[in-house]
């Protein structure tokens, strides 16, 4: 809801609050000892609502007020709600009743429960066993016209025939039909995409013949792409399932409200690439501008005070300066990402997650002290510890959940923004012993060679390896293997 009145503890008046403002009132769902308070409570907020209204902003509020009163029968008696329901619309004030079961309406409203009922314009069934619930359901949606046709055959010595043609009410949905409503979700699922877990979970239902009508609120909802829309269509089609869109007027039992779906499907996928285009244009502003269009890498945090600049984050930025130093030392990815997993140091995922500054907080490492090789190497790759912005690693087409990379030739490299953790120097030769970095492996007695990777054969051109055989100190070899040169422990390779 919006308030509009506060006590300023200064004057003791009431002051008018133009801002938005929301007020939540939580109460017991065990002891109803004190929800007579709740519900003077809510009294005085519909009087001094409509009092302002009427006495300050000539009959109406400028900004819409909404109770929204869930669990409506733990507040108790409201007195003259009846009365209240039916005047407080023309002030922009509004309230939505939420309750389990119109019984429990029934029970603390008596007869002024048609009252207050009859003044809600929008009635939301969500499901229900309660029978007099349901019965006052079937009731409102009231019946519907068909046609009856009898016939009869009366056979003997003589046989007869007989036609009987009648026009009956049949309730529109029967109490036994409301027992039968599943709910299909896809809340923060965009429609561009058909993998949504509600909607999966109903096509399979459909196909299964689990289901004989489907009311959604408008074609968008089913997706934003024409071709596949048409496809599920078809499939609702085969399996004799009735769908109806309530905005769009689409009910597939009248052919004739069919008619414009198709273009309609149409325009929902244009308007998903429209926005497309228009947030991209917009991204490619911004990353144009030199701001980072990515989060901050491991190493930085977004500063307090612009959220478009980096500042280091130094326990993180002591790990990524030692993995430098480790990779100038001579050590492999093998190697780093062993000491640093012996020495307890927390992954960068488990760290960011600590800290708060991670977007991807479910995606996290089982042990939180187990490098790998490929965090390593992203810590060698990121051109970013320079103090750089790389803008455009990546795209996405609007069709697709996942980004590709871009050819590095499209990136957008605007060097010195924000604070190095690496000066440049460093980084230019960690990339150059990175790039002839082999993925070190330990031999037997789990040593490595700090040249291992870094040397090539004279004859074939081939990457050479240190391998270590009886009778023989060092063998350098091509994997696989297309020249061996062996040495002495201290001699010449």
């Amino acid at each position: 809801m919006g308030g509009y009145k506060k006590l300023n503890p200064k004057t003791g008046e009431y002051e008018v609050i133009k801002q938005k403002t929301a007020l939540f009132v939580i109460i017991s769902d065990t002891d109803s000892s004190f929800n007579f308070i709740v519900a003077l409570m809510y009294s005085q907020l519909f009087n001094i609502l409509c009092d302002t209204a009427d006495n300050d902003f000539g009959g109406r509020l400028p900004v819409h007020v909404r109770f929204l009163l869930d669990e409506f029968s733990n507040i108790g008696l409201i007195p003259n709600f009846e009365k209240l329901i039916a005047t407080i619309r023309s002030r922009e004030i509004s309230a939505s009743v939420i309750l389990q079961a119109l019984s429990q309406l029934r029970a603390i409203y008596k007869d002024n429960m048609d009252t207050i009922v009859g003044n809600c314009d929008t009635t939301l069934f969500l499901g229900g066993q309660e029978k007099t619930t349901l019965k006052d359901m079937s009731e409102m949606l009231g019946q519907e016209t068909i046609d009856l046709y009898n016939v009869s055959i009366t056979k003997g010595t003589q046989e007869s025939h007989g036609q009987n043609f009648q026009k009956l009410g049949k309730a529109l949905m029967s109490v036994d039909e409301f027992t039968n409503i599943r709910h299909y979700t896809d809340d923060d699922e965009s429609g561009r995409f058909f993998d949504r877990s509600g909607y999966v979970q109903m096509i399979d239902d459909v196909e299964s013949g689990k289901i004989g009508i489907v009311v959604m609120k408008d074609l968008t909802r089913w997706g934003r792409d024409h071709v596949q829309v048409g496809i599920a269509m078809e499939i609702f089609r085969k399996n004799n399932v009735r769908f109806i869109a309530i905005n769009h007027g689409i009910d597939s039992i009248d052919p004739t409200s069919l008619e414009m779906a198709p273009f309609i499907n149409i325009m929902s996928e244009w308007y998903a690439n429209d926005c497309s285009k228009k947030v991209k244009s917009a991204y490619k502003a911004k990353g144009m501008s030199g701001k980072p269009l990515s989060l901050p890498p491991y190493g930085y945090m977004k500063s307090p005070d612009n959220k478009d600049f980096w500042v280091v984050d130094e326990p993180a930025a002591e790990v990524v300066r030692r993995v430098y130093q480790l990779t100038m030392d001579g050590y492999g990815l093998n190697q780093i990402s062993n000491i640093l997993t012996k020495d307890k140091v927390l992954v960068p995922s488990h760290y960011l997650k600590m800290t708060g500054n991670s977007k991807w907080q479910k995606n996290v490492a089982k042990d939180p002290y187990l490098w790998g090789i490929h965090a390593v190497e992203r810590i060698l790759t990121k051109q970013e510890y320079c103090g750089d912005v790389v803008n455009f690693k990546t795209s996405k087409h609007v069709k697709d959940k996942r980004s590709s990379p871009n050819d590095q030739s499209q990136w957008q490299i605007f060097e010195n923004i924000h604070e190095p953790i690496i000066d440049r120097a460093t980084f230019e030769n960690a990339q150059r012993v990175y790039k002839s970095m082999k993925k070190k492996r330990a031999d037997k007695n789990g040593k490595f060679h700090p040249l291992a990777g870094l040397i090539y054969c004279s004859s074939c051109g081939g990457k050479m390896y240190i391998f270590r055989a009886v009778g023989i100190s060092r063998i350098w070899s091509t994997r696989p293997p297309k020249t061996v040169h062996s040495a002495a422990k201290n001699g010449p390779i």
